[in-house]
């Protein structure tokens, strides 16, 4: 057992260094990120809230506003509808498939959200999410800004790393006898520093350990397929399940430009009040007949 832990230690010891600085990066990007949307909405009041003033204009007449607000080259594929206190915002992105870039955003052509006052029409701002700071904290925590395939691999093999820092330092902190488990887990405030430190990092190491298991095992899933696949695998699911319904075009159905506001007029009846946010996604090709 002496033996166990002390190889244990090593690999503790040695992951920690290697791991440790891409590990402390993604957790203190994800802990800002976490307040995104009330940071986001704090600083971009103006923008982001509006005040209800009789009904809300016809979709595709803020559809024209919105893409008057952008570039002649640049079209908005999707916009993002909440209750009448939050401003309509249209998202128009494009990757560069061309790029050869490592990093993240050589891969990206353009990135921007059009926020536009449904009730008056009136572009409140434009952002551009390619350099935006939450954007950007966002792939940092994901990729380190590099591109997914990249970044991913890096953070993943990271966080899985520190899974076995997890283990390892457990297996640390165990006790030689059972009776000595209280000492395991109390701090020593008037030992001297060295002791003190231990103390700290092994104690309240093991306090954490169920929320790092946590962070670490949903974490993973956005890294590596298999993991996610294991995941469900473990809770009894052969595949992964499909959460969104197929949707079938009715043949009656004609790509006019009262298509989208009829889309979205239909959703809020069907939901009556009840949703966070209603995401209509356009096509490519906008061919109206």
């Amino acid at each position: 057992m002496k033996k166990f832990k002390k190889i244990a230690a090593l690999i503790h010891l040695w992951l920690g260094l290697i791991s440790g600085v891409i590990i402390t990066i993604v957790a203190f990007t994800g802990c800002i990120y976490v307040f995104e949307e009330e940071l986001f909405n704090f600083f971009h009041q103006g923008i982001v809230y509006t005040k209800a003033v009789g009904k809300p204009l016809p979709l595709y007449i803020l559809e024209e506003k919105a893409q008057k607000a952008l570039p002649a080259d640049e079209n908005f594929n999707r916009v993002e509808v909440k209750s009448d206190q939050y401003a309509y915002v249209f998202s128009a992105s494009k990757a560069n498939k061309k790029a050869k870039s490592i990093f993240y955003l050589g891969q990206v052509a353009y990135n921007k959200d059009v926020y536009i006052d449904q009730f008056s029409g009136k572009v409140l701002g434009v952002i551009d999410l390619k350099h935006e700071f939450f954007s950007i904290v966002r792939l940092i925590h994901q990729y380190l800004l590099f591109k997914k395939p990249i970044g991913s691999l890096i953070v993943g093999s990271s966080v899985l790393l520190f899974l076995v820092i997890i283990i390892t330092g457990f297996i640390i902190w165990l006790p030689k006898k059972l009776k000595n488990i209280r000492q395991r887990l109390t701090v020593k405030w008037n030992a001297r520093f060295k002791r003190l430190n231990w103390d700290l990092h092994s104690t309240f190491g093991f306090y954490v350990i169920p929320f790092a298991l946590v962070i670490v095992i949903t974490g993973l899933v956005w890294s590596f397929k298999w993991w996610e696949l294991g995941i469900y695998k473990s809770l009894g699911t052969a595949k992964k399940p499909k959460l969104l319904r197929e949707y079938v075009q009715s043949p009656a159905e004609h790509k006019t430009r009262l298509a989208s506001n009829l889309a979205l007029n239909t959703l809020i009846r069907l939901n009556k009040g009840n949703y966070k946010a209603i995401l209509l996604n356009y096509p490519e090709e906008k061919k109206q007949v």
